[in-house]
This record gives C-alpha cells, sequence and structure tokens, in this order.
C-alpha cells in the first residue's frame, strides 16, 4: 500500500499502490470462504503496529468493504469497486476479453455486404437453425428439421428436441427482432434473458430466461462463476459497446457469451443468435456454423480462451460469411444442392480425416 512522504525518482515504487493491493482483496474475495478475509484481518492486527499507521487503516478499510461490514469511500481498484456493489467480475476473463479484442482491432475490418432482395436468401435462416441445433447434439435430417421448423409437424417421441429447432428458427427468421441490439450492460442483459426464454421454452428444468446458480463445465474449461456472472457480462459488454466495426463486435459478443455462459443449456445457440444479430443490423452476412466446420469452430474458441487471442476466432468466423455468401439461398433445391456441394452436412471428424472439409462454391 502506499505510504506518505515524497514519491521515488528515478527508481520503481517501493509500494504496489492501493489499486493493486484492493485488486489482491478482491483475490481473496474470490475464494467465496468470508473467513479469509477475516483471517487476514486478524494477521494485520498482529503485525499492524510495525507498520505505517496509515497504509494500515487503508488496508483494513478495504478489507473491510469486501466482507461488506463498513460504508466505504472511493476504491481505486476497479474489481474491488464491483464486489463492493454486488456485482463482482471475473478479472481473469476480463483480460482474456481485453487481449482478443486487441486483436481483432489489429486486423483489417472484413465487410461482407449483403445485395439482393430478401427473397434471395429465403432459406438461410432455416440452415442457420438447423446447423445451430446440430452441432449442439439437436440431430434431425434436414426434411425433418424442414417439417418441424416450416410446417409445424412435432415428433411424439422428440417435443422438446423439435421445440428447440422451431424457436431457434422463429428468432433468427424475424429480420426485426435480429435487428434489435442492446443500448447499455443492463439491456444486453435483459435482451439474454427475453432470447434463452423463448429459445428453451419446452425445457422447463433449463430454467428459462434465468441465470444460472450452478457453475458450468465444459471438459476442463470452467466457465464464469455463477457470483461473477452479472459483473462480467457487464464488465464485458462495456468492452464490446467500444467496438465500432460490425463483425469485430459479433465476434467479441459470441466470445463473451461463451465465455460467461450464463445459463444452464443453450448457450451456443444463443451467443450465435446474439452475434449475428450485430451483423443483421448492419445488413451483412451472417456467421453460420455447418456441421463439417464444427471442430475448427471449437478449436478457434478454445484457442481464444487459453491463449487470449483472437486472430484465428476471427479468421475461422469469417471464413463462415465468405461460405454463406457463395450458397444460392433463393430456393431449397439450389441451398441444398450448394450445402452438398461444399461439403457442409459431413460430419466434423470424417471431414478432418477424408480432406472433405468445409469449401466455397463458386
Amino acid at each position: 500500500m502506499s505510504s506518505g512522504g515524497r514519491p521515488p525518482k528515478n527508481r520503481p515504487a517501493r509500494a504496489a499502490g492501493e489499486s493493486a493491493v484492493g485488486d489482491s482483496v478482491d483475490d481473496l474475495a474470490s475464494s467465496g470462504n468470508p473467513d479469509t478475509i477475516k483471517n487476514t484481518l486478524a494477521q494485520l492486527d498482529l503485525i499492524g503496529d510495525h507498520l505505517d499507521p496509515r497504509a494500515v487503516a487503508q488496508v483494513r478499510r478495504l478489507l473491510t468493504a469486501a466482507l461488506g461490514t463498513l460504508s466505504t469511500g472511493p476504491i481505486a481498484s476497479s474489481r474491488l469497486a464491483a464486489r463492493v456493489a454486488g456485482e463482482p467480475f471475473d478479472a481473469e476473463r476480463l483480460r482474456t476479453f481485453r487481449s482478443v479484442l486487441a486483436d481483432l482491432q489489429s486486423a483489417a475490418p472484413s465487410i461482407r455486404p449483403v445485395i439482393g432482395a430478401a427473397a434471395e436468401r429465403q432459406w438461410l435462416p432455416f440452415f442457420e437453425a438447423y446447423f445451430s441445433n446440430y452441432i449442439e447434439g439437436t440431430t434431425f435430417s434436414v426434411e425433418e428439421a424442414r417439417r418441424i421448423a416450416i410446417d409445424g409437424e412435432v415428433p411424439p417421441e422428440r417435443p422438446a428436441d423439435a421445440h428447440d429447432v422451431s424457436a431457434t428458427y422463429r428468432i433468427v427468421n424475424d429480420v426485426a427482432l435480429m435487428s434489435e441490439r442492446a443500448a447499455g450492460s443492463d439491456d444486453f442483459a435483459d435482451l439474454l434473458r427475453d432470447r434463452h426464454r423463448t429459445l428453451m421454452a419446452a425445457r422447463p428444468d433449463k430454467n428459462p430466461g434465468l441465470f444460472k446458480l450452478r457453475p458450468n463445465y465444459a471438459g476442463g474449461t470452467a466457465f464464469v462463476a455463477p457470483a461473477q456472472l452479472m459483473g462480467t457480462i457487464k464488465a464485458g459488454w462495456d468492452l464490446c459497446a467500444e467496438v465500432v466495426d460490425p463483425f469485430q463486435r459479433a465476434v467479441m459478443i459470441m466470445f463473451l457469451i461463451t465465455e460467461c455462459h450464463p445459463f444452464d443449456d443453450g448457450n451456443g445457440r444463443l451467443a450465435r443468435i446474439m452475434s449475428n444479430a450485430e451483423l443483421i443490423a448492419h445488413d451483412q452476412w451472417r456467421i453460420v456454423i455447418p456441421t463439417s466446420y464444427r471442430g475448427n469452430y471449437l478449436a478457434a474458441l478454445s484457442g481464444a480462451t487459453h491463449n487470449g487471442s483472437g486472430a484465428a476466432l476471427h479468421s475461422a468466423l469469417d471464413f463462415t460469411r465468405l461460405w454463406v455468401s457463395s450458397i444460392d439461398w433463393s430456393d431449397w433445391q439450389r441451398s441444398v444442392s450448394g450445402l452438398n456441394e461444399s461439403h457442409a452436412f459431413e460430419d466434423s471428424p470424417v471431414a478432418e480425416r477424408t480432406g472433405r472439409r468445409l469449401r466455397i462454391v463458386r
């Protein structure tokens, strides 16, 4: 903690400063065990007589603020201030978000404008919904999915799965809804809850529209803890709000939702829906992840998570937009033909093993 006296000249400061100490207090509080803070206060009582009394008083103020037992003045650490305000955030995730954002903003803007009448893209929303569910394990044949989403057929043995497909289609096929974008962090959280409520309405056990109360995981990755969720969503949104380029913003929003995993289920579908809303609002081609590209997509997300690099994610998602723009979506048969020709329906591991990877149709 900074103490009195003249600031150092021509040498590093011996004290870390109030902001760094506040971050350390937040690290202690993040353990979830209030005794950690209480034990630190007890240690401070033992050694405090041998330290600068002003520094001791400052440290005590920050520790008691983390406990929520005393009203306090301004706090230099944004992390601890967020915790005291009741919205702690995942500081490591925020560092990753900033690193990924720096990579995205170092790349040239990728503008892929949609050209032509809406009828020329008639079947794009259907296949967006179809693939978005398929890569999450809700698998139907294309013909079955068409009967579910377009004709309203509900297979009696799989009603919840059918609703997942039809609800996703209803959302992504509504241009007005998909063009709706958040005006601020609270609005963004509300939009997440509203769209999740629609998406998962047939699965009451997944708590539609309610943020998670238990931690969730994928493989060895632990997503943002429930206690830090709202703070991380809001802090992440503030970073996204600074981004001007629609595609870079779409990538950041997808990554933010994926890393937070705010709900018990449906997070991948929701991340893609919210990401594409940014592109549709600016009349740009959507991101669609076909079955054969699932491995590339997950690898790019994993790379961003573990390496803090956004370059591979930017490249992978932009390729899907180029692919989407190469397909004739105006007619069912032409769409299916283009998807077959581009190897879109191939199982991802098979596509890698046989070399039948996703390709651009010319």
